[in-house]
């Protein structure tokens, strides 16, 4: 079997990739809320959503169906979110195989915790060898590209990495 030799992928194509998804949820979002809301199913009126009410019910449904989305289809078979997916990235684990449930749902919670708040947890990408923020350093996993990618397997510095680990 071919070691795993992974291209990282950077600080701006994730970033780019972040934006697609965002930008996906929201949309989908303001879909699903939106005629909701028209039709009656969500009893708030345009004066309590511009007093506030507006901005909680926007991060809860903002909260509940982004972490579906990134756990499920980071741990899914395609091992990405659709922005990912679009630029041929995937989320493996330090030996370059899909991660499982639990990991992607670390991942999630620690980006959502440690890296939203002030964007820092984001800023190691750009310095770190294997190009990880702070919730893959912390959920041990990488972004690689896929286009190009060899077979999963194990390499000399992975292999020091799982070595340090145990």
């Amino acid at each position: 079997m071919s070691p795993f030799q992974p291209r990282y992928a950077g600080l701006s194509i994730r970033l780019i990739a972040a934006i697609l998804d965002v930008a996906f949820l929201w949309i989908s979002e303001v879909a699903v809320v939106g005629g909701a809301w028209k039709i009656g199913l969500l009893p708030i009126t345009e004066k309590e959503l511009g007093e506030g009410l507006g901005l909680l019910l926007a991060i809860s449904f903002w909260l509940f169906p982004a972490w579906p989305y990134f756990t499920i289809l980071e741990c899914s078979k395609a091992q990405a979110t659709l922005g990912k997916r679009l630029f041929g990235l995937q989320v493996t684990d330090l030996r370059g195989h899909r991660i499982g449930f639990r990991r992607a749902n670390a991942r999630y919670l620690v980006k959502l915790f440690v890296c939203l708040p002030f964007l820092a947890g984001f800023i190691p990408i750009a310095f770190t060898p294997r190009r990880q923020g702070l919730h893959d350093l912390m959920a041990k996993t990488l972004v690689v590209w896929t286009r190009g990618r060899v077979r999963p397997g194990l390499s000399e510095a992975d292999l020091e990495d799982w070595r340090m680990e145990s």
